[in-house]
C-alpha cells in the first residue's frame, strides 16, 4: 500500500510517472519526494512533479494525462 492508493505500491506509481519524462530526467527526479504532493480529486489522484501536474488513476496508478492550469481536470473538486 502506497501514498497514492491503497491498491498500489509507491514503486508502481513511480514507474508510471517515470514514463512521462525524458531519459535524462527519469532517474534524476526524486519521484518519492513528489508523491507527498498527491491529493485525491474527482477524476483520480493529482500529483505535482516539479513544475508539472499529472492526473493518475486511483486503482492502477496509470497516468491519465498531464494537466495544466490550477487543476486542469475539468473543474475537479479537491
Amino acid at each position: 500500500m502506497g501514498v497514492v492508493s491503497p491498491y498500489l505500491s509507491d514503486d508502481e506509481v513511480v514507474s508510471c510517472l517515470r514514463q512521462e519524462f525524458d531519459r535524462d530526467e527519469q532517474y534524476s527526479v526524486d519521484f518519492q519526494y513528489w508523491l507527498s504532493t498527491a491529493r485525491v480529486v474527482r477524476e483520480g489522484v493529482l500529483v505535482d512533479v516539479m513544475s508539472r501536474k499529472f492526473l493518475l488513476d486511483y486503482h492502477t496508478g496509470a497516468v491519465i494525462r498531464e494537466v495544466t492550469g490550477d487543476y486542469g481536470c475539468g473543474g475537479c473538486k479537491v
